[in-house]
């Protein structure tokens, strides 16, 4: 089972930005990190000290699976999501602060299993 898991988490993540205006210095700056114990995704965004965020998970069909308010008093904030019971997929994390969004794509895949007797 952990064999499993540590496949399916090493295969989760094909992460790709995409921002919705460029130019100019961004107000915040958004990273997708893989956990290496089971099947969490950590989302660690920098922003301003008195910037206040949203970070939210989408499916693929645009359905939000979970969100995270992010307020005032921290420079760099952690959101870690438990993807283990999401089917295989195209998942999005977007983090916006309601002016400038970032999007960011997470791909889960699970090996196949197999069985080999001998």
């Amino acid at each position: 089972m952990k064999t499993l898991v540590t496949s399916a988490l090493i295969a989760l993540i094909f992460c790709t930005a995409s921002v919705s205006f460029a130019g100019g210095p961004t107000p915040f700056r958004s990273v997708i990190q893989p956990r290496t114990n089971g099947l969490k995704v950590d989302v660690v965004v920098e922003k301003d000290l008195n910037a206040r965020l949203l970070v939210a998970l989408h499916d693929a069909d645009g359905h939000t699976l979970a969100t995270q308010a992010l307020g005032k008093g921290d420079t760099v904030s952690r959101t870690r999501f438990d993807v283990a019971a999401l089917p295989d997929g195209r998942y999005t994390v977007v983090v916006t602060d309601g002016s400038y969004v970032e999007t960011n794509e997470v791909t889960l895949l699970t090996p196949i299993r197999t069985l080999a007797a001998n």
